[in-house]
């Protein structure tokens, strides 16, 4: 029984003397290296006895890396089973070190001699900066040192050693996850950094352009695989979902106070034979007479090659009075794979069905050859448009029954966008187009206005020879998949076809909510030409369902 009681007493107090503090003290030889010890630092208080040894160990460490090489622990003794007391003689700390680095001047060509000066405890930093510029190089595996070491005075004299071993270039990059990868991408990827110096900014760009991809998304960080003679990156990619529909449906009352719809209707298909296509399909109607078709179709990479080429027929009906069909053919150079240019022909005919008194058209032929250049940045988040800048100039003539005229055209769209801090955003896009001829037809001239161009007019519904638009947003992020934005929009236009002339404003709220479906968004806005007055009867609710599958 006795026995018993004493194993309950023991089990009782054991975790208590167990978890029983020690404390340790490190003394110097006087005051100042004292004082010197307290600047450095160690822990006074340890969970257990077993620490002691770690926390010496660590303190040590940190009395080399401040120059004291030479300190000599030349007492200790432990008080009580509790207090354990160390005193030292630090010795006098090194200040600076001088390598020599001989051979390696190469490595240093901003030296002025063969010998480096630096401060003692930025030695860490210098070897570190000394790997790091290997590895930039080309010399990922390179051994950095320092040998020879002798103390003189306050100064310590090293060697410094190098082992380059071999310079590494890429040989392959070998793409894992996504077996059907476009094989002119590869190719362009592989050709891009073959044989390239292999370093971390090499890394980084290539993963870079797979980001710009959109596509494909990144499992992980590229990773690299060093043989004895070739050095290769493995990418891991999953083929990601980047198909989208975008339908939108505006109303708003008409003349005689009547409901009207209009819409646009989108459907953009990505890679989706795995070639790492484009195709665009668009719809739009302005809730009246005008309907407008879109087909859109580039090729990347055709043979292997940079050389992409687009197809574009596009046609616009008008009612009774007119139909326009414009058939585009260009062959572009992908400067690499956020840069094209383009060189084509652009032919278009309308025929002039019916003629009235309100319209200024006639059946024409016209044929411009053009040069366009295409610049696209993937988007940051997915709510958000890819940053792009697209220029097109065209030269050419319109053929009519009874004579020939000269155009040109010079056509330029933007986006840019910016986020901070997650929450805040700003979006400005512009839209620019002039036509250059000596007489103009109402059936040739530019159409916008809308969801997609400036906001608070119907789809389509303006038109003109020049068109000047500055189409803005501030964004502000509630959450993930909510956010509010307004609309500022403004706009100057001329029609010589009706010798008009104005500046366009387009004012209002929106937001976007993202939804199983897809990112729903909703736009309010009310559209002025000149100084007419804002009239709420007048006012464009806008609705657009975006779903990405």
């Amino acid at each position: 029984m006795k026995q018993f009681f004493a194993l309950i007493v023991f089990l009782y107090f054991c975790p208590i003397l167990s978890a029983q503090h020690v404390y340790l003290s490190i003394l110097g030889r006087n005051e100042s290296q004292n004082a010197q010890i307290q600047a450095i630092g160690y822990a006074k208080k340890l969970s257990n006895a077993a620490r002691i040894n770690q926390e010496m160990s660590n303190f040590q460490n940190k009395l080399v890396d401040k120059g004291y090489i030479n300190a000599v622990l030349w007492h200790k003794k432990v008080i009580q089973d509790s207090i354990f007391e160390y005193q030292f003689d630090l010795g006098t700390p090194i200040k600076f070190i001088h390598i020599y680095i001989g051979t390696n001047k190469s490595f240093f060509p901003n030296s002025p001699s063969d010998t480096l000066v630096v401060n003692y405890e930025q030695i860490a930093t210098f070897l570190k900066q000394t790997t790091d510029k290997l590895a930039t190089n080309g010399f990922p595996l390179s051994k950095v040192n320092l040998q020879n070491k002798i103390t003189k005075n306050q100064t310590l004299i090293a060697d410094l050693i190098i082992e380059p071993q071999s310079k590494r270039f890429l040989n392959d990059i070998i793409i894992k996850g996504y077996d059907v990868f476009p094989a002119g991408i590869k190719k362009y990827l592989i050709k891009k950094y073959q044989n390239k110096t292999l370093n971390q900014q090499l890394l980084e760009s290539l993963h870079q352009d797979f980001a710009q991809l959109g596509f494909v998304k990144s499992m992980k960080f590229p990773e690299l695989l060093f043989t004895e003679k070739t050095s290769k990156v493995f990418v891991y990619l999953n083929k990601s979902n980047n198909n989208t529909f975008d339908g939108l449906i505006g109303f708003s009352n008409n003349d005689n106070q009547k409901l009207q719809f209009n819409g646009n209707l989108d459907l953009g298909l990505q890679n989706f034979l795995n070639q790492g296509e484009i195709l665009k399909i668009n719809w739009k109607s302005d809730g009246k007479q005008q309907k407008t078709f879109l087909f859109d179709l580039e090729l990347p990479y055709i043979f292997k090659t940079p050389l992409t080429s687009k197809t574009q027929i596009h046609i616009l009906k008008q009612d009774s009075t007119f139909q326009t069909t414009k058939l585009a053919l260009d062959l572009g150079f992908a400067l690499n794979l956020k840069t094209k240019i383009f060189v084509g022909i652009q032919n278009a005919t309308s025929t002039q069905t019916l003629k009235t008194a309100n319209t200024n058209g006639i059946s024409y032929q016209n044929q411009f050859y053009v040069a366009q250049f295409d610049f696209q940045r993937n988007k940051i988040e997915s709510f958000l448009d890819n940053t792009y800048l697209h220029i097109a100039i065209g030269n050419g003539n319109r053929q009519t029954k009874n004579q020939t005229n000269q155009q040109q055209f010079l056509a330029l769209n933007a986006h840019w966008q910016l986020l901070w801090k997650d929450k805040h955003g700003l979006s400005l896009k512009t839209q620019n187009f002039y036509l250059q001829s000596n007489t103009y037809f109402t059936n040739e001239l530019y159409r916008f206005g809308g969801i997609k161009s400036i906001r608070g007019f119907l789809e389509n519904s303006l038109q003109a020879h020049l068109v000047m638009t500055i189409i803005t947003e501030y964004q502000y992020v509630i959450s993930p998949t909510l956010y509010v934005h307004t609309i500022t929009d403004y706009g100057f236009f001329e029609d010589k076809t009706t010798q008009t002339t104005g500046k366009l404003f387009g004012l209002g709220l929106g937001f976007g909510l993202k939804t199983k479906n897809g990112w729903l968004k909703m736009n309010y806005a009310n559209g002025t030409v000149g100084q007419q007055n804002i009239k709420n009867s007048s006012a464009l609710i806008h609705l657009s369902l975006t779903t990405t599958f």
